[in-house]
């Protein structure tokens, strides 16, 4: 009854009462209306506003990174013109589609790859690909802003991806959020820089990018081997590769540097121009752009008629001593201890590189090849390549063994482990040294391996070689902390182990050679000290496959020759699963088969697994055509022949393996036609040589 009362009330509103009341509501709602589309546009402008803000800041970054390409340290102070001009003497590959660029580069589209060898100029790409790219945007920013650019180096990524880089990591990803970009260009440099944890937390910044834009184009350039360990799930659009350069396009480089300089700042100018042009230039060493920089550098500023090597650590000394000499006059330093210069730098780029950083304190005296990073109260730099830091690390590691006594910092720099790149710089080091320093060398490795061994087998080691003083309480502190220091995911002990014996195997084979094989033969057989909190029997079979590798280059036939029998899964050799899954481990882990990848967590337990560039290795080896005689042998071709066992050996047990792996036309031609049959081998490598050929053979003809 109430409701009804309330509808005839309101029913008996006269026409006027009506329209009194719209004409109240309307402007109400007309005002609320209003209201709500102003702090629509307000908010609508606010995140607009937001949205610029972070863009212009990006576009800002991109400005600002462009203008220390512009400002980078150089040689010769070379214009920008000319640092672009070197595309116009270089191959680039399409690997996708083998099409080849010669004195051009593409017209780079979509997400891409660019791999090659050091110094041959991925960055130079890369940098031109990226200035090409912000050019274009900035023409375009006045009428869209949905692309953006952005440019890392390997040291700029590195500082990004550190613990106490998180607030710099929300702080990029906050803005490229905000900015709300249709397409993001992302440009890194050096992907190879990175370490294996890096790379984790690397792929995860790729991930949180790529949820923040609505296309992700990723742009990065590395060196061949971290591309084939990393790199190979990741879906580019292209993937290129810069072809080895040749000489006479490196030739033509050094005419088009040597031109582009004024005599009246380089008096040595024409007497270079013509020794380049007329001199012995080892082309086969001066093998990319980098190299040939440095070698113009050392002839324009040190002596022209510079007597060169082939060894590469001597060569990088000679050109850091032609550049801080250069600063030495230049500055009026009447005196001036140049090496002690190197070496300080040295210490500083090791204990960066042992930080994982690619930062180090400034040195004027390296100016040409430094990256400046001002602004900061310790102001830091970084070098311009990482085959200084190659170099540097590995003059530091050489100057420990530079004494007649062992000091803590040869523990540490044989607790740490180095890539392929790094371990060749620090055998070329050696390698240089004279006879009498390189034995010195060995038995102070010897010495220190000591004190890795069990008590008793010290006494042995001791009595047998001879050694004196085994008692110094600094060594042996330092190695019971890095025992302490073994975990499941690192173990530093066993590296130092392993580092030793790697060495005493790149060592000239003709110096003290009996002495190694005997070295390496006594840890084969008694050392099992290695450090491993679990999985024992395996990380000895990895330290036996050390020795047997090292002794392989010496002609160490004996230890060879039993890890390999071990290997053997027929006939009657006493087969050990260990030592086949440590070498198919180290195998893939070596060649950089399988992504993130260690010695001290990778188990080859699953026939995936890929082992295509291990494989590639080593049927080109057999293939090799080798002499008839040993004795006719070059020392390489020695190397050669001595790990021909081992490459077979690998062949057969991966094949056995992997029930399902079969072998290409041309690689049953190699298995069928190599060679092993030489002149003055034992009978025993002979027979053994057979027999993994024909039960090889078998393997893989079986399968079709």
């Amino acid at each position: 009854m109430l409701i009804q009362a309330q509808v005839l009330a309101a029913s008996s509103l006269t026409t006027d009462q009506i329209i009194d009341v719209v004409a109240i509501l309307v402007p109400l709602l007309i005002a609320f209306a209003g209201g709500i589309f102003l702090i629509y546009r307000w908010r609508h402008r606010a995140e607009r506003t937001v949205r610029i803000d972070a863009y212009n800041k990006l576009h800002h970054d991109a400005q600002e990174i462009v203008k220390s390409h512009e400002r980078e340290s150089v040689f010769f102070q070379e214009d920008r013109t000319l640092q672009k001009s070197f595309s116009k003497n270089m191959t680039l590959i399409n690997v996708d589609t083998d099409s080849q660029y010669t004195n051009e580069l593409p017209h780079f589209e979509g997400s891409y790859l660019i791999t090659g060898e050091a110094g041959c100029g991925k960055s130079e790409i890369l940098k031109h690909d990226f200035h090409t790219c912000w050019r274009r945007q900035c023409r375009r920013r006045r009428l869209s802003a949905k692309t953006g650019t952005y440019y890392f180096d390997a040291e700029a990524l590195l500082n990004l991806l550190k613990e106490d880089g998180r607030r710099r990591r929300e702080e990029l990803l906050a803005r490229i959020k905000a900015a709300r970009l249709r397409k993001l260009l992302l440009y890194v440099d050096g992907v190879d820089e990175l370490t294996d944890d890096n790379m984790e937390r690397f792929r995860q910044i790729l991930a949180e990018i790529q949820d923040s834009v609505q296309v992700l184009v990723p742009r990065f350039s590395c060196r061949t081997e971290f591309a084939n360990k990393h790199l190979q799930e990741n879906h580019f659009d292209h993937r290129y590769a810069v072809k080895p350069w040749e000489q006479v396009q490196l030739a033509v480089l050094s005419d088009r540097i040597l031109d582009s300089l004024k005599e009246e700042h380089f008096p040595r100018l024409q007497a270079v121009r013509n020794d380049m042009r007329h001199g012995e230039i080892p082309w086969n060493f001066i093998n990319s752009p980098l190299l040939l920089k440095l070698l113009l550098y050392m002839k324009l500023y040190g002596q022209h008629d510079i007597a060169l090597t082939s060894n590469k650590f001597s060569f990088y000394s000679e050109f850091f001593r032609t550049l801080i000499s250069v600063y030495q006059g230049r500055n009026h330093h009447a005196s001036y201890d140049v090496d002690h210069e190197i070496d300080e730098v040295a210490k500083a780029v090791f204990d960066a590189y042992t930080n994982g950083e690619k930062t180090v304190s400034s040195f004027p005296s390296l100016a040409p090849i430094l990256k400046q990073r001002s602004g900061q109260r310790d102001e830091k730099v970084g070098l311009t390549h990482e085959t200084f830091y190659e170099y540097l690390v590995a003059r530091y590691y050489h100057i420990q063994f530079q004494k007649d006594t062992l000091s803590r910092e040869c523990v540490d720099v044989m607790k740490s482990p180095y890539s392929n790149d790094f371990a060749d710089f620090i055998t070329d080091a050696f390698s240089a040294d004279s006879e009498e320093q390189q034995i010195l060398t060995m038995k102070l490795m010897v010495r220190l391996y000591a004190y890795t061994l069990l008590p008793s087998v010290r006494d042995m080691l001791q009595r047998q070689f001879a050694i004196e003083n085994l008692c110094d309480q600094t060594l042996s502190d330092s190695m019971n902390d890095t025992l302490s220091a073994v975990s499941e995911k690192q173990n530093p002990f066993l590296t130092l182990k392993y580092e030793i014996i790697f060495r005493m195997g790149r060592f000239p084979p003709e110096i003290e050679r009996d002495m190694r094989i005997r070295f390496l033969e006594f840890v084969y057989e008694y050392d099992t000290n290695t450090g491993a909190k679990y999985d024992q029997p395996y990380f000895e079979a990895v330290l036996k496959r050390c020795c047997a590798i090292s002794a392989s280059f010496l002609g160490g036939e004996r230890v060879e020759l039993d890890y390999i029998r071990h290997m053997l899964d027929f006939g009657t050799y006493p087969y050990d699963e260990n030592y086949d899954l440590a070498n198919r481990s180290h195998t893939l882990v070596y060649y950089s088969d399988v992504p993130d990848s260690n010695l001290d967590t990778f188990r080859d337990r699953h026939a995936e697994n890929s082992w295509s560039f291990a494989r590639a290795k080593r049927m080109e080896r057999l293939a090799f055509p080798l002499p008839d005689s040993i004795s006719d042998m070059t020392a390489k071709e020695k190397k050669k022949f001595y790990f021909r066992a081992f490459d077979i050996a690998t062949i057969y047990t991966f094949l056995r393996s992997r029930p399902h792996q079969t072998l290409s036309p041309e690689e049953l031609h190699i298995l069928t036609d190599f060679k092993i049959d030489f002149i003055g081998m034992s009978d025993e490598r002979r027979t053994i040589l057979r027999d993994m050929k024909e039960e090889t053979l078998r393997l893989a003809q079986s399968r079709g």
